[in-house]
């Protein structure tokens, strides 16, 4: 999903002499989406079937589940919304493309750990420079 999402990014943008360019660019994010449709669909089964009554901590996958969906829900309908509309566009610019970096932080537990990484630091930067 990751791979699909990131380079549909690299198209979004360009003008391209190709006539199936708003095609390619839908193809990618399609393919993300299903892929993406597919693994909250497992998660979510996992969990459920998984988990027992006196469970109550999760982690930090399953947070991100949220707004994950709603991400996928935005970019389904400005893909749909593209088509209907544009459907042969010589350059396309998806908005909802800015929170594609929301599916990395869901997809790799590393970039999770980086981000947090991250919040602490600036939280100990912002605190040194309140105090001086």
């Amino acid at each position: 999903a990751c791979v699909c999402f990131f380079s549909s990014s690299l198209l979004e943008g360009f003008e391209f002499s190709s006539p199936y360019y708003g095609q390619y660019l839908t193809c990618l994010n399609c393919i993300g989406l299903a892929v993406l449709v597919v693994d909250i669909w497992f998660r979510h089964e996992l969990r459920r079937n998984a988990e027992s009554p006196s469970h109550t901590r999760t982690s930090r996958s399953q947070r991100l589940m949220k707004p994950v969906i709603l991400f996928s829900t935005i970019l389904a309908v400005e893909n749909i919304a593209r088509v209907t509309v544009t459907p042969d566009p010589t350059s396309v610019v998806l908005f909802s493309s800015l929170f594609k970096p929301l599916i990395l932080f869901y997809a790799s537990s590393k970039a999770r750990d980086a981000l947090e990484a991250l919040r602490r630091i600036l939280r100990i930067v912002l605190r040194v420079l309140l105090m001086e």
